[in-house]
């Protein structure tokens, strides 16, 4: 009998590995100044929670200006992000080289910097996560 307790118990061991993250539903605008949308740019957060420090949930501008979250963990994608404090980065798309292709809005460079950006943004497990994203054009 205590074998096969023993038994039981590796086997229940053996299948209990690292639990993963549960991410929050995330969605925002992101506007520069003058009212401007940044289509095709990248909204990029950066946990900077203890436990998921440096997990990042991204979301491309859309023409009207929003965005919405969504992370990989264990390659998985998931909509949202993980709880708690994000550094922010919005980061411009790579220039096309297709005649007459749109050009994107010009975003100063220090949004793209996490140390530079100066945003920031808390998810909060329970309750909407609705944030407005405005940058200054200088």
């Amino acid at each position: 009998m205590r074998t096969l307790l023993l038994g039981f118990g590796l086997l229940v061991a053996a299948g209990c590995g690292p639990t993963e993250p549960s991410v929050y539903p995330v969605s925002g605008t992101v506007k520069l100044g003058g009212g401007q949308s940044p289509a095709g740019c990248v909204v990029e957060f950066s946990s900077q929670a203890e436990a998921t420090k440096g997990l990042n949930a991204r979301g491309e501008v859309g023409a009207d200006g929003a965005f919405t979250l969504k992370t990989v963990i264990s390659g998985k994608e998931k909509a949202g992000a993980v709880a708690g404090p994000h550094k922010v980065v919005v980061v411009p798309p790579a220039a096309s080289s297709t005649p007459g292709a749109p050009v994107p809005p010009a975003i100063p460079v220090r949004y793209a910097d996490y140390a530079k950006s100066g945003l920031t943004a808390e998810v909060k497990p329970d309750g909407a996560n609705a944030v407005e994203l405005k940058l200054d054009a200088k």
